[in-house]
């Protein structure tokens, strides 16, 4: 990862660049390092040491954004894709590889924009049709989905698992897991709404954005699971949703190399720093167990 760290797109002072042209740098930043790693399925599937080292890599604070779009590809989206591919759905292996190679973008769905933590009383909803096909439709403006960076980007397909109320001759059956396909690299899909939202201050940007969906039509393939009414809908939805906990554990992970890099400029700062004594014997600043005595010591650069 060192030599990456050298490359081109690392050596970037993002900061100087556009808002879009920060967005999809981090995409290139983000696609170089998880090829890099080499994540597979089975890293993502069994959350393996190489997955948890991706989140620990000292790379990874070179650009929050990209470590944020990394962590929703790999373990939001392939994560709970590579559950299904691994028992009932062997033909979403191919998709959860191309999510790895990142030839596809994945996005993750869940948390509405007026329900905030409150997702299992999500109001997006998948209506089953006779001809087996499912409604997908967004019936407030505060029912969109908050926050997934959804708008087209860097010429790459997007894909989404959505979470929705499934609806069956006019019974809720509880939220869902939907795959859908919200736009083709350059435009969104027929009945998908996309907007941007502003940036945050004081980060890298990530295209966040509201997601809605109108009378969307999904195949019956789309339904990651069955029809079945379950008697424990709450239980089941947690399960659906576990790699969100993953998630925080992954992200929380990443104040492990953020300390490194922060003692390590603290470390090279006192070696750098000297202090020279009342006796004139300057002496590193590190060399001081401490400097409470501000009558012995006076501070100069060197």
């Amino acid at each position: 990862m060192s030599q990456l760290c050298q490359s081109d797109i690392f050596k970037k002072r993002s900061k100087l660049l556009s808002r879009d042209a920060q967005v999809d740098l981090s995409y290139e930043r983000a696609k170089a390092i998880g090829l890099a790693l080499g994540i597979t399925l089975h890293d993502t599937l069994h959350l393996t040491q190489n997955f948890w080292d991706m989140h620990t890599d000292p790379i990874m604070v070179l650009d929050g954004a990209a470590s944020m779009l990394l962590t929703i590809q790999y373990n939001l989206v392939a994560g709970t894709l590579a559950k299904y591919a691994a028992t009932t759905r062997p033909d979403l292996v191919s998709l959860v590889e191309d999510i790895l190679r990142w030839n596809v973008s994945g996005q993750f769905c869940l948390t509405e924009l007026g329900r905030g933590l409150d997702i299992f009383r999500m109001k997006t909803s998948a209506t089953l049709l006779p001809t087996g096909e499912f409604d997908l439709h967004t019936p407030l403006p505060s029912d969109a989905k908050f926050m997934p960076p959804t708008v087209p980007v860097k010429g790459l397909p997007c894909v989404a698992i959505v979470f929705a109320q499934l609806y069956v001759d006019g019974e809720c059956r509880g939220p869902r897991p939907f795959l859908v396909n919200l736009n083709d690299r350059y435009d969104m899909c027929n009945g998908v709404t996309s907007m941007l939202l502003p940036p945050r201050g004081g980060s890298s940007p990530v295209n966040h954005a509201l997601t809605s969906f109108n009378h969307v039509r999904l195949p019956p393939s789309a339904l990651l699971g069955d029809l079945t009414k379950s008697n424990t809908m709450h239980r089941d939805f947690m399960s659906s949703i576990w790699h969100v906990a993953v998630g925080s554990l992954a992200l929380g992970s990443a104040a492990i190399p953020n300390l490194q890099v922060a003692s390590y400029i603290a470390a090279r700062y006192f070696q750098r720093r000297h202090v020279t004594s009342v006796y004139g014997h300057p002496s590193p600043i590190i060399s001081y167990r401490t400097l409470t005595c501000t009558k012995l010591v006076r501070c100069m650069d060197d």
